[in-house]
């Protein structure tokens, strides 16, 4: 009985003497240099993988796929795998294809994590509604996760690098 009390007693002081992370001024000075670019709202992520709602992990590697913020416009061509609920079945994209002004853009800085959550919606050319949900890391990779009025949810998986060329 005693060796249980003891052994528990243990796991628990273990559990709790977990080690957080310092920052390095290196992972400060890479922090800061992507709050720059967020801030500043000029970006593109070009993804590696697509995640669909059904849990399939599928490359994108060879696939056009962008998202370029540009100030308060995106121009968004992302490959679609999953199911869609309504929409024109005579429509010519089946991707997630948006072009034009975001609403809403919120940014959350997470140092502690060396990431940048940002969320903001958009509309297409055919009135479907989308809301981002992006985290982006120090290391240049990037999280997006899709939500439509007309589809199931999607996610992606790829890097982010500063917007070269604009396109408004």
């Amino acid at each position: 009985m005693n060796y249980y009390l003891i052994l528990t007693i243990l796991v628990i002081s273990f559990a709790s003497c977990r080690s957080s992370k310092k920052l390095t001024d290196n992972d400060l000075k890479e922090f800061q240099e992507l709050e720059t670019l967020v801030e500043n709202r000029q970006f593109e992520i070009v993804n590696n993988f697509a995640n669909s709602q059904l849990g399939n992990n599928i490359s994108i590697i060879n696939t056009v796929n962008f998202l370029r913020m540009d100030k308060d416009s995106v121009n968004i061509d992302l490959p679609f795998f999953g199911r869609r609920f309504y929409g024109n079945p005579s429509e010519k994209e089946g991707g997630i294809v948006c072009k034009g002004l975001i609403e809403d853009y919120k940014i959350k800085e997470q140092p502690d994590k060396s990431r940048i959550q940002i969320e903001f919606k958009a509309t297409s050319e055919n009135n479907e509604d989308f809301n981002f949900l992006i985290f982006i890391y120090s290391n240049g990779k990037a999280d997006t996760s899709v939500n439509s009025s007309e589809r199931s949810r999607i996610s992606y998986r790829g890097d982010f690098s500063k917007l070269e060329e604009t396109f408004n």
